[in-house]
């Protein structure tokens, strides 16, 4: 065990081959794959990219090392800091992206992956600039490592690779610096926070056979407008937990979570629970929900009371040709917003038969996952302890 830079054990390539976006002429359909920071995917490995570059775009690589190759490690250093994938193609990138290779005399390649994508969060927050964060390769160069062995590396390798995506979503829960340690906290993951993960990802599949079941059921030529079907409301707000628009996931009656008392001190309103959630802002984001619990709600989503025929209206809501109504209702270019009177006075055809209970059933499942989530919340801050 011993304490090293990063520099010592290691160096980097900045991408840079930065072909003017304009011009056609430096892209290709089956060129080199070019790297954007846009196109990393923590933790993950990358085999293609949006962009290609022809042979004139990619005679603009100042020297042969900024070709990255295949099995290497790619960091974004701008905008999204700390973002870490492995190359499962050779690539070039812009200026965005560094290369970090290992020297293979004291750190292995994926030790190395895992020490970054564990220390994401650290490395972001020392981002600097007023408007694009950069922690550039010098900066991360100077970045300290308490390192095994590389014997040691390979057994901590061993131990984690069988679980991967579960140690890269709870990285800060496993200390990686000893094997004895990263034996403890994987044990720990596998034990306490998997069985919740598995419980989620059941509820989950749940609601998407529920949508499945719900899409597909037949519609007849009866046409009813959404004001047939819900009915707003506005009340003046309660200080409870609150919902918005960053906590709806698209296309689903879901909330991922509340967020604070107080996160919107204007423009919210209270809503009782089984309220119709609608986001008026930017449609195509496809946002809505049931309210699974009272809570306060930011006054740029429509809030709902369900009259009926709810099960017709959530068999529109899975079908395209709903949204592209919104879409097209829509009005403003940086933030295109539906009136609620446009809203409900679209029309849908209405299904053959209405599922019973369907908003509760909906709710409790929603309501479980909430509190599975602050469960796993509560449990990550006893292991991180």
């Amino acid at each position: 065990m011993a304490i090293y830079k990063l520099g010592d054990i290691c160096n980097y390539v900045e991408g840079y081959v930065n072909p003017e976006i304009a011009n056609e002429d430096y892209f290709d359909s089956t060129g080199t794959p070019w790297l954007k920071v846009a196109d990393l995917i923590h933790g993950s490995n990358i085999y293609s990219t949006k962009t290609y570059l022809s042979t004139l775009g990619k005679s603009l690589a100042k020297h042969e090392n900024q070709l990255f190759k295949k099995d290497s490690i790619v960091w974004s250093k701008s905008g999204s800091i700390g973002v870490t994938s492995i190359l499962g193609i050779d690539a070039m990138a812009n200026r965005g992206i560094l290369n970090i290779k290992p020297n293979t005399k004291y750190i292995k390649n994926k030790y190395l992956f895992y020490f970054l994508c564990k220390n994401k969060t650290i490395f972001s927050n020392k981002g600097f600039g007023a408007v694009l964060k950069h922690f550039y390769g010098p900066n991360l160069m100077n970045e300290k490592i308490n390192l095994p062995l590389l014997k040691k590396q390979q057994s901590i390798i061993d131990i984690i690779e069988p679980i991967e995506k579960l140690f890269l979503k709870y990285s800060n829960c496993v200390r990686i610096n000893t094997f004895e340690n990263v034996q403890s906290d994987i044990k720990n993951l596998i034990d306490i926070i998997e069985p919740i993960e598995k419980l989620e990802n059941n509820i989950y599949r749940q609601i998407n056979k529920i949508n499945f079941l719900i899409k597909n059921i037949k519609i007849t030529k009866q046409k009813i407008k959404l004001s047939d079907i819900l009915e707003p409301i506005k009340n003046p707000p309660k200080r409870l937990e609150q919902a918005s628009a960053k906590v709806l996931m698209k296309n689903t009656t879901l909330i991922s979570s509340l967020e604070k008392k107080g996160t919107y001190n204007t423009n919210s309103f209270f809503c009782p629970k089984e309220t119709f959630l609608f986001c008026s802002i930017r449609t195509y984001l496809q946002k809505y929900c049931i309210l699974p619990i009272d809570a306060d709600v930011n006054g740029t989503l429509y809030q709902f009371k369900i009259k009926r025929n709810f099960t017709s209206l959530l068999n529109a809501l899975q079908n395209k040709e709903f949204w592209q109504k919104t879409n097209l209702l829509s009005t403003g270019t940086k933030m295109p917003k539906i009136s609620q009177k446009d809203f409900l006075n679209i029309k849908i055809n209405k299904t053959t038969f209405e599922i019973k209970n369907l908003t509760k059933l909906l709710v409790i499942q929603n309501k479980v996952l909430i509190k599975l989530d602050k469960l796993k919340e509560n449990l990550i801050y006893l292991l991180i302890k």
